[in-house]
Protein backbone atom coordinates (compact mmCIF):
# COMPACT_ATOMS: atom_id res chain seq x y z
CA UNK A 1 0.00 0.00 0.00
CA UNK A 2 1.31 3.47 -0.89
CA UNK A 3 1.87 5.31 2.03
CA UNK A 4 0.03 8.96 1.99
CA UNK A 5 1.82 11.96 4.15
CA UNK A 6 -0.55 14.75 2.74
CA UNK A 7 -3.89 14.33 1.63
CA UNK A 8 -5.72 17.29 0.17
CA UNK A 9 -9.59 17.05 -0.20
CA UNK A 10 -11.36 19.47 -2.22
CA UNK A 11 -14.97 20.44 -0.80
CA UNK A 12 -17.73 22.39 -2.53
CA UNK A 13 -19.89 21.23 0.77
CA UNK A 14 -21.71 19.22 -1.96
CA UNK A 15 -23.18 15.53 -1.01
CA UNK A 16 -20.26 14.01 -3.27
CA UNK A 17 -18.08 16.14 -1.52
CA UNK A 18 -19.62 14.45 2.21
CA UNK A 19 -18.28 11.29 0.43
CA UNK A 20 -14.96 12.28 -0.87
CA UNK A 21 -14.20 13.77 2.76
CA UNK A 22 -15.75 10.11 4.31
CA UNK A 23 -13.19 8.69 2.06
CA UNK A 24 -10.57 11.01 2.53
CA UNK A 25 -10.27 10.58 6.22
CA UNK A 26 -10.99 6.81 5.83
CA UNK A 27 -7.31 7.06 4.02
CA UNK A 28 -5.53 9.42 6.07
CA UNK A 29 -6.73 8.06 9.22
CA UNK A 30 -5.27 4.31 7.64
CA UNK A 31 -2.09 6.16 6.28
CA UNK A 32 -1.23 8.18 9.41
CA UNK A 33 -1.87 10.85 6.87
CA UNK A 34 -2.46 14.95 7.37
CA UNK A 35 -5.88 15.76 5.67
CA UNK A 36 -5.89 19.23 4.06
CA UNK A 37 -9.61 20.31 3.31
CA UNK A 38 -9.62 23.25 0.71
CA UNK A 39 -12.90 25.38 -0.82
CA UNK A 40 -11.87 27.52 -3.23
CA UNK A 41 -14.56 30.53 -3.26
CA UNK A 42 -15.26 32.42 -6.57
CA UNK A 43 -14.73 36.25 -6.21
CA UNK A 44 -17.45 38.53 -7.86
CA UNK A 45 -15.94 40.26 -10.37
CA UNK A 46 -16.14 42.49 -13.34
CA UNK A 47 -15.20 40.51 -16.21
CA UNK A 48 -16.32 40.46 -19.90
CA UNK A 49 -19.46 38.36 -19.73
CA UNK A 50 -21.28 40.10 -16.83
CA UNK A 51 -21.49 43.76 -16.51
CA UNK A 52 -21.89 45.34 -12.92
CA UNK A 53 -20.65 48.25 -13.26
CA UNK A 54 -24.25 49.74 -12.17
CA UNK A 55 -23.90 47.46 -9.11
CA UNK A 56 -20.43 48.11 -8.57
CA UNK A 57 -21.25 52.07 -7.80
CA UNK A 58 -23.50 51.24 -5.29
CA UNK A 59 -21.27 48.42 -3.62
CA UNK A 60 -17.59 47.64 -2.56
CA UNK A 61 -16.97 44.36 -3.95
CA UNK A 62 -13.62 44.04 -2.14
CA UNK A 63 -15.70 43.80 0.99
CA UNK A 64 -18.45 41.61 -0.53
CA UNK A 65 -15.65 39.23 -1.73
CA UNK A 66 -14.32 39.56 1.97
CA UNK A 67 -17.58 38.13 3.56
CA UNK A 68 -17.60 36.03 0.98
CA UNK A 69 -14.48 34.77 1.82
CA UNK A 70 -15.41 34.69 5.95
CA UNK A 71 -19.12 33.09 4.79
CA UNK A 72 -16.88 30.09 3.26
CA UNK A 73 -14.26 29.78 6.20
CA UNK A 74 -17.41 29.25 8.76
CA UNK A 75 -18.94 26.70 5.96
CA UNK A 76 -15.62 24.94 6.30
CA UNK A 77 -15.19 24.90 9.67
CA UNK A 78 -18.86 23.75 9.91
CA UNK A 79 -18.16 20.99 7.52
CA UNK A 80 -15.03 19.39 9.28
CA UNK A 81 -16.49 19.64 12.63
CA UNK A 82 -19.54 17.70 10.61
CA UNK A 83 -18.07 14.74 8.84
CA UNK A 84 -13.99 15.03 9.70
CA UNK A 85 -13.90 15.30 13.29
CA UNK A 86 -14.33 13.00 16.21
CA UNK A 87 -17.49 12.14 17.55
CA UNK A 88 -18.00 11.80 21.54
CA UNK A 89 -18.22 8.03 21.27
CA UNK A 90 -15.44 7.64 18.64
CA UNK A 91 -12.45 9.02 20.94
CA UNK A 92 -10.20 5.98 20.63
CA UNK A 93 -10.54 6.12 17.25
CA UNK A 94 -7.16 7.33 15.62
CA UNK A 95 -7.56 10.94 13.76
CA UNK A 96 -5.45 12.24 11.59
CA UNK A 97 -4.50 15.99 11.98
CA UNK A 98 -6.72 18.02 9.60
CA UNK A 99 -6.10 21.40 8.64
CA UNK A 100 -8.24 23.66 6.67
CA UNK A 101 -7.65 26.12 3.76
CA UNK A 102 -10.17 28.65 1.98
CA UNK A 103 -8.67 30.26 -1.20
CA UNK A 104 -10.46 32.91 -3.56
CA UNK A 105 -10.35 32.67 -7.44
CA UNK A 106 -11.71 32.78 -10.43
CA UNK A 107 -10.47 29.30 -11.42
CA UNK A 108 -11.27 26.42 -8.59
CA UNK A 109 -9.92 23.43 -10.96
CA UNK A 110 -6.47 25.33 -11.04
CA UNK A 111 -6.14 26.21 -8.05
CA UNK A 112 -6.95 22.24 -6.54
CA UNK A 113 -4.20 21.39 -8.59
CA UNK A 114 -1.57 23.93 -7.71
CA UNK A 115 -2.32 23.63 -4.05
CA UNK A 116 -2.05 20.20 -3.79
CA UNK A 117 1.58 20.64 -5.31
CA UNK A 118 2.33 23.76 -2.88
CA UNK A 119 1.50 21.69 -0.26
CA UNK A 120 3.25 18.90 -1.19
CA UNK A 121 -0.12 16.38 -1.49
CA UNK A 122 0.43 12.83 -2.08
CA UNK A 123 -3.05 12.66 -3.27
CA UNK A 124 -6.07 14.77 -4.18
CA UNK A 125 -9.96 13.81 -3.18
CA UNK A 126 -12.47 14.66 -4.28
CA UNK A 127 -16.24 14.29 -5.22
CA UNK A 128 -18.11 14.69 -8.57
CA UNK A 129 -21.66 14.90 -9.36
CA UNK A 130 -21.80 12.17 -12.08
CA UNK A 131 -23.09 14.26 -14.57
CA UNK A 132 -23.34 12.99 -18.05
CA UNK A 133 -24.07 13.78 -21.66
CA UNK A 134 -25.74 17.79 -22.07
CA UNK A 135 -24.89 18.65 -18.56
CA UNK A 136 -21.67 17.72 -18.52
CA UNK A 137 -20.72 19.79 -21.58
CA UNK A 138 -22.52 22.38 -20.40
CA UNK A 139 -21.61 22.67 -17.37
CA UNK A 140 -18.24 21.15 -17.07
CA UNK A 141 -16.23 18.82 -14.44
CA UNK A 142 -13.78 20.05 -12.04
CA UNK A 143 -13.14 16.64 -10.79
CA UNK A 144 -12.68 15.61 -14.71
CA UNK A 145 -10.30 18.21 -15.38
CA UNK A 146 -8.20 17.73 -12.53
CA UNK A 147 -8.03 13.89 -13.15
CA UNK A 148 -7.08 15.12 -16.75
CA UNK A 149 -4.19 17.59 -15.49
CA UNK A 150 -2.79 16.71 -12.19
CA UNK A 151 0.68 15.53 -11.93
CA UNK A 152 -0.69 14.17 -8.47
CA UNK A 153 -3.15 10.96 -8.22
CA UNK A 154 -6.35 11.69 -8.20
CA UNK A 155 -9.29 9.36 -6.29
CA UNK A 156 -12.88 10.89 -7.36
CA UNK A 157 -16.09 9.52 -5.87
CA UNK A 158 -19.91 10.17 -6.66
CA UNK A 159 -23.36 10.22 -5.08
CA UNK A 160 -25.07 7.04 -6.81
CA UNK A 161 -29.10 7.38 -6.77
CA UNK A 162 -31.32 4.46 -5.94
CA UNK A 163 -31.86 3.20 -9.76
CA UNK A 164 -28.19 2.89 -10.26
CA UNK A 165 -27.75 0.53 -6.95
CA UNK A 166 -30.27 -1.66 -7.35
Amino acid sequence: MTHFKRILLATDFSESATNAAALALSIAALSNAKLIVLHVTVPITQGEDVDISSFAEIVDLDEINQELLNEAQERLSRFVDQYLSPKENESNVSWPEVETRVVSNALPKRVIISKAQELEADLIVVGTQGRSGLSRMLVGSTAEYIVRSSPIPVLTTRVTNDKEKG
